[in-house]
């Protein structure tokens, strides 16, 4: 089983606290199996003498413990459910073993309560639980400092004169596969070449946001396709391309050249995308900019379009179910 690098939102829970969200696939033989959706966050800390990002991915919801028992009974994995679990874990946090955007020293927790693991019918060794004080660490990972890398430091959201000054660089030449090409008009081909639309027949369904039980709606939108036989926009050609870029990146080596120009454009100006995540900054516009064009196929196939969306804001009074 393969899992490429998840998309990655900028969430706000219910009470207006901020997370990045995390939308994985898994892959076998080419065919996704699975997906997940779960929440995170991350903090500074001192380690060492030195500074450490540290990026915690929560799984305390029994709803997600069951979903990954139920791809465990769809893998057909016979080991014990702990065991899988910790594994299966563990290969979605060392996605980012071998970033190559990496900056600075950091450090992926996978973490759970033990009493949400526990309902969510996942029996814990005793131990596990008494050594983490109620608290479960599914996996650990620590990504060492690559010796290019910039000096560690805060990665507060990119301002709106940023993100003017950004889409004005990815619209102009040389940001795109050569100099005289720019990343848009890249984006728009493979749009051509990797339509957005699911296969006759298929079901489209939509989703955003964190709901009020805080379940990301990417989990919920993807149990249903599952149980209807429709799909996500993860499902379409275009979905496929954009993970298939994290799969094969020897496959596409101009989008890894395309990551570092923007790297080095946003380092010249003090910017930092989502959680330090160049490649998936890139990934994340092109989620975008098929999502238009997915709900445009939905609507002219005339049948109703199921969408499980929430949008909330760390202010109260602006947000809305």
């Amino acid at each position: 089983m393969t899992i490429p690098e998840p998309r990655l939102i900028a969430g706000v829970l219910r009470d207006g606290t901020r997370v990045t969200e995390y939308h994985y696939a898994f892959y076998r033989d080419g065919q996704v199996v699975g997906r997940l959706g779960l929440y995170g966050s991350d903090t500074l800390k001192l380690e060492q003498g030195g500074m450490e990002r540290q990026f915690f991915l929560y799984f305390g919801h029994d709803w997600l413990i069951r979903s990954l028992l139920k791809l465990k009974q769809t893998l057909g994995h016979t080991g014990d459910d702990y065991t899988f679990v910790c594994g299966l874990v563990e290969g979605m946090l060392r996605v980012y073993e071998t970033q190559p955007d990496v900056r600075g020293h950091q450090r992926y927790l996978a973490i759970a309560d033990h009493r949400e693991v526990l309902k969510g019918g996942l029996q814990l060794p005793t131990q596990k639980i008494a050594a983490f004080k109620g608290l479960v660490l599914f996996a650990d990972l620590v990504v060492a400092r690559k010796l290019d890398a910039l000096p560690e430091r805060a990665c507060p959201a990119i301002t709106d004169e940023q993100v003017l000054t950004l889409t004005d660089y990815l619209q102009a030449p040389g940001s795109g596969v050569t100099p005289e090409s720019s990343f848009a008009e890249y984006l728009e081909q493979k749009i051509k070449q990797h339509p957005p639309v699911l296969p006759p027949g298929k079901d489209y369904v939509f989703c955003w946001g964190i709901d009020e039980e805080s379940k990301v709606n990417h989990q919920t939108a993807a149990e249903y396709a599952k149980s209807t036989g429709g799909g996500v926009l993860g499902d379409s050609d275009l979905g496929r391309f954009i993970d298939d870029l994290s799969l094969n990146p020897a496959s596409h080596p101009e989008f890894e050249e395309m990551v570092t120009g923007l790297r080095t454009f946003m380092d010249a100006r003090g910017a930092l995308p989502l959680n330090g995540k160049y490649r998936a900054m890139l990934h994340d516009i092109m989620w975008t900019a098929g999502r238009g064009p997915f709900m445009e196929a939905a609507i002219k196939r005339g049948k109703p379009l199921v969408a499980y969306v929430n949008e909330y804001s760390d202010d109260p009074e602006k947000s809305a179910p």
